[in-house]
């Protein structure tokens, strides 16, 4: 009896460690740009895999089958581009610098980081990164550093001496003439199963390249 009573207990754990390999992080967001009215956008973000929904469209992205994929929903079309995740390119310098500022962004506290460098092609980034989020970060972190090999991304390797998640991310471009500033604001965060064929085209769409 006492072996069986063991074989259960370990085979409840396997089920409980099964089920938390499996849940990825759902994101819902708020973005801007230039102060337009915010739209709503949901992201996934899995070990390897990420999403992002915007409504009329979702962009799909697989680390582990090295492919974008950017799905119409209007037209029930999608097209595939290579990721081109390069980890022995010359990565652009990205500094870090954890600034003072604080602020209370929806039910989180959250703590500024302004991101720097080469690594951010002229951009200037803030992001707001909240320690009290109630989900695991740890695969967030090893996907955003990994993604950071993508030429155009690099900033992203910031994360690696990052903890916490970002709930607003304030990005500023100021050229000549142009001046773009969008921003993206966290309203709910779980860790979750995601619904089947959530991170792959639906079957009955149409591939155009």
């Amino acid at each position: 009896m006492n072996r069986f009573r063991q074989g259960c207990a370990v085979a409840l754990l396997l089920c409980g460690m099964t089920g938390a390999a499996w849940a990825d992080i759902r994101v819902e967001v708020r973005e801007s740009v230039n102060d337009a009215e915010p739209v709503p956008v949901v992201h996934w973000f899995g070990a390897s895999r990420t999403l992002r929904d915007d409504g009329n469209r979702f962009i799909i992205t697989r680390v582990d089958q090295g492919k974008t994929y950017i799905v119409d929903r209007e037209k029930r079309q999608y097209r595939v581009v290579p990721l081109n995740l390069d980890e022995d390119g010359d990565v652009p310098d990205v500094s870090i610098e954890r600034t003072e500022d604080t602020r209370e962004i929806g039910e989180w506290s959250a703590h500024r980081y302004r991101i720097a460098g080469p690594a951010t092609r002229d951009l200037t980034i803030d992001i707001w990164i909240a320690d009290d989020v109630d989900v695991d970060v740890s695969a967030f972190r090893r996907l955003m550093v990994r993604l950071g090999d993508r030429p155009g991304s690099e900033w992203l390797k910031a994360y690696a001496e990052i903890d916490g998640f970002p709930v607003l991310q304030q990005v500023e471009l100021e050229r000549p003439g142009i001046r773009l500033r969008s921003e993206s604001r966290v309203v709910e965060i779980e860790e979750t199963e995601p619904p089947p064929g959530t991170y792959s085209p639906p079957d009955d769409y149409e591939r155009t390249r």
